[in-house]
């Protein structure tokens, strides 16, 4: 008989674990990835800053919240920044379900380090923005990307330029002259331009820039303009140098022309507007275009648009004007703020030098409320669950108790009458 009860105190205790396993929610179902398996910096200098991309996955049905760490003898040498603004440190990154997000992971070398080679380990791990009174504690599910960084002491100037281009412009146009420099070493890196420019063999002009500052490891295309107007209509040659600390790594001769005002096509396409984030009420909404400059000379363009409320005109939006190079797109941005609740249409475009590109409408609703967050709602969604848990547990736990008394008080009965 006790073997009967044991088997049915078993049998639901399997049941009990059915449901709740049933019972949890969805967002239980989580899963995290980060890579590169392994970050390496060789030839680290003292004092030196680094940087690398990192990627963080988001393998579960949900938006998630990931935080990062640092673990070993360089830990403190990591610090992580937002890849599209990388003055801005952060400690952890929200992740669409199933997508993905770049992280800049920046190192810093200490002045007084010794030559050798440094570990350390990033850790990036489920974070919770807060708990909410009735909700679950989630498990907290990491992943870890290795770090070595080897430091030598000895400083490296080294670069490689693999193109330089340069394009006709427009009479009252300075000349653009681009270089794709890769920098090889393991300090900053300024290359100098030496540009000369020639018309029917005879010298026109001379200029010598260097600006632009790559970091160690980067590339970057970098951009040249030099004073050409006051030169007449007709062709030209450019001979470009490109050095570093006087030492030639790099050179290249190049037609152009100087063409009459109005002889280069201007041409652009908007390709998305979006409204960044939830708009509320007494809050700045800012409002994204991306325009690809696809014409034959750089562009002026800027963000503009109105706005309407329940069908009414109640305010036009205008963006700063920047300049996008030839072949290259920008991010245009324009704010809004919203004092009123109701329907709200945006027809949006971009404007560049008198022209511009197809209206686009952005509709959108604000609430006189804020809606409740999804913690909350996550919250009072489980409280059933546990309470209905427990009631069967309660239940199921009586039945069996009185099954085993009324076995029990039965066999008693009959012993007693043998």
């Amino acid at each position: 008989m006790p073997n009967m009860v044991t088997r049915s105190i078993e049998v639901t205790l399997a049941v009990l674990f059915a449901f709740y396993v049933l019972t949890l929610p969805a967002a239980a179902a989580a899963g995290i990835g980060a890579g590169p398996s392994t970050l390496e910096i060789t030839d680290a200098l003292r004092g030196g800053e680094y940087e690398r991309l990192i990627m963080v996955f988001n393998l579960g049905d949900d938006e998630a919240a990931f935080a990062f760490g640092t673990m070993g003898e360089a830990a403190g040498w990591i610090s992580f920044f937002e890849r599209d603004s990388p003055d801005i440190p952060i400690d952890r990154v929200r992740v669409p379900g199933h997508g993905e997000a770049s992280v800049l992971v920046r190192v810093n070398v200490p002045k007084d380090a010794a030559n050798g080679r440094y570990e350390a380990v990033v850790v990036v791990s489920t974070a919770s923005d807060g708990q909410v009174e009735g909700s679950i504690q989630t498990v907290t599910l990491s992943a870890q990307v290795a770090v070595s960084i080897t430091v030598t002491g000895t400083q490296i100037l080294e670069g490689i330029v693999t193109s330089i281009r340069t394009r006709d412009v427009e009479e009252g146009y300075p000349l653009k002259i681009e270089a794709y420099f890769q920098n090889t070493g393991n300090v900053d890196a300024t290359p100098q331009f030496d540009v000369e420019v020639a018309r029917d063999g005879a010298t026109v002009a001379t200029f010598a820039v260097a600006e632009a500052r790559v970091r160690p490891e980067e590339s970057e295309m970098l951009r040249v303009e030099c004073d050409t107007t006051d030169q007449m209509c007709g062709e030209y040659l450019c001979n470009v140098v490109v050095s570093l600390n006087s030492r030639v790594i790099a050179g290249e001769e190049l037609d152009f022309a100087i063409l009459p005002r109005g002889t280069l096509t201007r041409s652009g396409v908007c390709s998305e507007i979006t409204l960044e984030g939830t708009p509320q009420l007494g809050i700045v909404s800012k409002i994204c275009a991306t325009f690809l400059n696809d014409g034959q000379i750089d562009t002026k363009a800027k963000l503009a648009g109105e706005v309407y409320h329940n069908g009414a005109l109640i305010d036009v939006i205008s963006g700063d004007e920047i300049l996008i190079p030839v072949g290259y797109s920008a991010e245009l941005v324009a704010y809004l703020r919203l004092e009123t609740p109701g329907k709200y249409t945006l027809k949006a475009h971009v404007l560049y030098e008198g022209k511009i590109t197809d209206v686009q409408d952005l509709s959108f609703e604000v609430m006189s409320e804020a809606a409740p967050s999804s913690a909350t709602e996550v919250g009072g969604g489980l409280a059933w669950q546990w309470v209905l848990f427990g009631t069967l547990v309660a239940l199921m736990l009586a039945g069996l108790v009185s099954t085993y008394w009324q076995r029990r008080q039965k066999a008693e009965s009959v012993h007693v009458k043998d």
